[in-house]
Formats: structure tokens, sequence, C-alpha cells
């Protein structure tokens, strides 16, 4: 258990922490905190009363990705990167390239748009290389009927490369999530 202490309060309608989710949880009968956004509050309906207030460490997840005004941001020994290329019909492109020796590891999460239709469709590609071969899954679809193919390579051991090839009668806008760590 983290951090824990102790408070007596004594006026109802006192905030006591402030921190952004949206649950309201009743502890006892007078007393109800209510998060919203990751902001904790702590409502009190009965004045005198002692409550404990635990609160959990933030990020102890090892691998998690944080959004910000500036975009994606990865925590030490991760990276995550936005990316978008255009594909004709009937090319094949380097969608993203990573220094193989570098990242032995990837997640992408991509996202096909049909320029004329407009239509969408994601799915998700996970994979890792020794610095020779690399190995690959592509799952996850989800969305409107868009045929591309994925391959992962690893070209020479130097660089980590998610290729899509556009079987598709459009041409396709791809945005693309790069999740990855690092050796």
């Amino acid at each position: 258990m983290s951090e824990c202490s102790v408070i007596v309060l004594t006026e109802p309608g006192t905030e006591v922490i402030e921190s952004p989710v949206q649950t309201v949880i009743e502890l006892a009968p007078t007393v109800q905190v209510v998060e919203v956004a990751g902001t904790t509050s702590i409502e009190i309906i009965e004045v005198n009363t002692a409550i404990e207030i635990v609160q959990p460490p933030l990020l102890e997840v090892p691998h998690a990705c944080l959004v910000g005004p500036e975009g994606p941001k990865g925590l030490d020994g991760t990276a995550a990167e936005q990316i978008n290329v255009s594909v004709l019909v009937g090319q094949t492109v380097v969608v993203d390239s990573l220094g193989a020796g570098v990242y032995p590891s990837c997640k992408w999460i991509i996202t096909a748009i049909d320029t004329v239709t407009t239509k969408r469709k994601i799915s998700e590609v996970l994979a890792i290389h020794n610095g020779s071969v690399a190995k690959h899954t592509h799952y996850g679809m989800a969305g409107d009927v868009i045929p591309y193919s994925i391959s992962v390579t690893v070209p020479g051991g130097i660089s980590f490369q998610l290729e899509l090839t556009n079987n598709h009668t459009e041409d396709l806008d791809i945005k693309a999530l790069r999740l990855s760590t690092t050796f």
C-alpha cells in the first residue's frame, strides 16, 4: 500500500484532495469520493468525520505512453511516434523505419483511409527481430473493407521496417502510431 493519512474534516463541502476519471465511491454514509478526469475531491456530508485517504503512486507502469499537447511521449526506454504517408494504388512503401540496433520490438496501430470515399480501417501489427530476421503478426482489424498487405523486414540488419502494399482500388492515406522499446 502507498502513502496514507487520516484526516478529520470539520466543514461540509470541503475539498480535501485535488488531483483529474469519473467514479463516485461511497466510503461511509457521511463521506463521498468523487473523481472527475483525474481530479479527486471529497465531499463531506457530516462534520467531524475521520476518513483515511490513500493515494496510489502515479505512473508505476514501466511501459506506458503519455500523450501531451505536443503529441505522444514515451517514458524511459520507450518511444511513441505518429507517422503519416500516402500510398498510391498498387504501390509498396516503407511506412516506418527504425534503427535495428536500438529497437528490437515494436507495435504499430495503423489507420488506412480511402482518399476518395473516406472509408476507414484500423489494425495493429506486433513485430520483433533478432538483427537479421523479423517476425510479425497483423491483427485486430476493424472498420471498412480496405485491402492492403503488411510486411516487416530488417534489411541488412541496419533498419527495422514496416512496409505496406496498397491492394485497394483507390489511393490510401496511412496514419500509424508506433510504440517501441529500446534494448
